[in-house]
């Protein structure tokens, strides 16, 4: 029986150091076999990496675009290029950047790759201000049967749908480009839900991109419970539906908790995600990542471990 990874993302740390092998021994001191080499990796620190992976300190499990980071680029931009883009120019960079962690990926040994599939763009404000600006104003206990806040998120919704098909329709011809270079490489993809509702697919429209592709063992769906919650937040869809929708095509797993005030990338237990719905849908071989932010505690970080192993030993 294979026993599911638990991993711990580099973006906990990968800031504090100038170093890629301090980055994955303090990973590995904290009780992780594997890692995942995050969106934060810059081009210096990929020599240190594969010293540290060769050297045995740590084994990486999977990749998130973009990484390493292009060139020029410090900081995490996971969305600097979108493969949804009406842009021909920027299409082809997303194509050039995606295709490295790809290749990374198959180079330190890991299995799957993060991706995040773009989203639509607004020439003036986009379709979602008016709905944030009226959570600011108006008090709504509960966003799925307030009435007067969900006129103001169909209509919302509705300008995004209208919009999207151009978008979806490139979305798909970069992936299918893509697609073919993980399948050359043995990688496989995880297209991850996001938590902004510009971007793409929108949450009913995941589980049909998933169904098109569903012959193809290198695409899988990257469900991130934090982003799940906020969009529960915002009276979109429940994580429960989410699931039902999507979860048979289960790949991998970021595990985050959300706080009542926003705060996300939260070590678990932190915040107010309901995990349990998650279990039923992971295989066996489907990799939990802790993807936990940088002001994560050490015992914040040990207690999301202990919890991800309770709950997969039972």
């Amino acid at each position: 029986m294979i026993t599911n990874p638990i991993a711990l993302s580099t973006c906990c740390c990968s800031r504090r150091h100038k170093h890629a092998y301090a980055i994955l021994e303090e990973i590995a001191e904290q009780g992780f076999e594997y890692t995942e080499l995050s969106h934060g990796i810059r081009i210096t620190l990929v020599p240190g990496i594969h010293k540290a992976l060769q050297g045995g300190v740590i084994k990486a499990i999977s990749v998130h675009d973009f990484c390493p980071l292009p060139h020029g680029t410090q900081h995490p931009a996971s969305n600097l290029y979108e493969p949804s883009s009406l842009d021909s120019r920027e299409r082809k960079q997303w194509l050039t950047y995606s295709s490295r962690p790809i290749d990374f990926a198959a180079e330190v040994g890991a299995k799957y790759a993060v991706i995040h599939l773009g989203s639509v763009h607004f020439f003036f404000k986009g379709a979602a201000a008016k709905v944030h600006k009226y959570l600011e104003n108006q008090t709504v206990g509960d966003p799925f049967g307030d009435v007067n806040y969900q006129k103001v998120l169909q209509k919302a919704l509705g300008r995004i749908r209208k919009k999207q098909k151009k978008h979806m329709d490139q979305l798909r011809r970069s992936l299918d480009e893509l697609i073919s270079l993980a399948e050359a490489k043995g990688i496989i993809l995880g297209f991850e839900n996001r938590e902004d509702l510009e971007e793409l697919p929108m949450d009913d429209e995941m589980p049909a991109l998933l169904d098109h592709y569903a012959d193809c063992p290198y695409v899988g769906y990257w469900y991130d419970p934090g982003h799940s919650q906020e969009k529960s937040d915002l009276g979109v869809i429940s994580p429960e539906d989410n699931l039902k929708a999507a979860g048979k095509h289960l790949a991998g797993v970021h595990f985050q908790d959300d706080t009542e005030e926003g705060k996300v990338h939260r070590a678990i237990g932190k915040g107010v995600v309901d995990f349990d719905p998650i279990f039923q849908y992971l295989k066996p071989e489907t990799p939990c990542i802790l993807e936990l932010t940088p002001s994560s505690t050490a015992q914040g970080i040990l207690d999301s471990k202990k919890f991800l192993e309770q709950k997969l030993d039972t």
